[in-house]
């Protein structure tokens, strides 16, 4: 065999070995996910929602929801039944959920708020 075969059989045979081992499930450098362990269930939560207010058109209302005694807000909002509120907040609160929407309808409608509460 000439040099340059041996360097370039070599070369394939490196080649080769290096893909084998970054390929090998666990090795550093892949894409492979680590063994899944065992999952923690996530805590209970509760939604709860609040009374509907009526907003008049092109009006402004601030509404809010609480969550029950010992519980913390994780998420919330707000929803109208004929989709022309728009939200211009949606926050929580100390103990709940607060939003202010706008009626950008030439009608009243209604603003529900609504949370996510869970023990801490």
């Amino acid at each position: 065999m000439t040099l340059s075969r041996i360097c370039a059989f070599t070369a394939s045979v490196l080649l080769t070995a290096g893909t084998a081992i970054a390929a090998t499930p666990g090795s550093e450098g892949t894409d492979q996910a680590p063994a899944a362990e065992e999952a923690t269930p996530r805590a209970a939560f509760t939604r709860h929602q609040g009374t509907a207010r009526q907003i008049p058109a092109g009006g402004l209302l601030d509404v809010s929801v609480s969550c029950p005694s010992g519980q913390v807000p994780t998420g919330g909002g707000g929803a109208s039944q004929s989709g022309l509120i728009h939200l211009v907040t949606s926050a929580p609160t100390e103990n709940g959920w607060g939003v202010v929407g706008r009626n950008t309808g030439t009608v009243p409608d209604q603003l529900i708020p609504w949370v996510v509460c869970t023990t801490p």
